[in-house]
């Protein structure tokens, strides 16, 4: 099991409240380090760093929120139940 990187562990906590993680094609240079995608938070359009938003779509501890204008792509999520847990207890995030 991988330890999740703590810049992730720290981006994610904005996510404990209930805010969505928002994305959006980009080919800018944060889209780049994003995968494709500029992440955002949902109120309030506050940006998400990159690397941490993908990290957080590819190894699924958001899982997908609502409909996405196209099929089978999700434009918002928000923390798994488990991923929330971990973090309310503050226990050590790993990825298996």
């Amino acid at each position: 099991m991988a330890k999740i990187p703590h810049y992730v562990r720290k981006a994610a906590t904005a996510l404990v409240d209930g805010a969505a993680l928002c994305r959006q094609t980009s080919r800018t240079a944060q889209g780049r380090k994003g995968g494709g995608y500029v992440y955002f938070l949902s109120p309030g359009g506050t940006p998400f760093p990159p690397t941490s938003g993908r990290y957080l779509v590819e190894h699924s501890l958001v899982s997908p929120h609502g409909p996405g204008l196209l099929p089978d792509m999700p434009q918002s999520y928000q923390l798994t139940a488990d991923a929330r847990q971990k973090m309310e207890n503050q226990e050590g995030w790993h990825v298996d």
